[in-house]
């Protein structure tokens, strides 16, 4: 499964990342989705705003720029709403919010990669 590390320092921040980079992948998202796994969160490629109309959880939303630096993130966004992205956003990581695992330790400005697992 892919990880989301920080490039800095090198901490997995995302131990199951799931990444959705066409447009119906990112459409659909996490839409009727039960929940994901503890430690699971996706990762929404070229695209600069998300709604969580249809959800059944709440999300924590990260939002980065081009080169995967964040600039923003919003806690525990409802289903139902439309959040405002930040000017800048080209990708957003979407994370079931839960009252038992803290954010992520990611400040504004830090750059994250994604550690892909390639399977032969």
């Amino acid at each position: 499964m892919n990880r989301l590390i920080n490039t800095v320092t090198g901490d997995i921040l995302v131990e199951k990342l799931l990444v959705r980079a066409t447009f119906l992948g990112r459409f659909r998202g996490l839409l009727f989705h039960r929940k994901l796994e503890v430690g699971a969160a996706m990762l929404l490629v070229a695209t600069k705003r998300v709604h969580t109309h249809g959800m059944l959880f709440p999300l924590d939303l990260y939002f980065f720029n081009g080169s995967m630096r964040l600039i923003d993130s919003r806690h525990r966004v409802m289903p139902w709403k439309l959040p405002e992205s930040p000017q800048g956003t080209q990708h957003i990581l979407e994370i079931p919010y839960d009252t038992t695992t803290e954010p992520l330790r990611l400040d504004i400005g830090e750059q994250v990669s994604i550690l892909w697992r390639i399977r032969s």
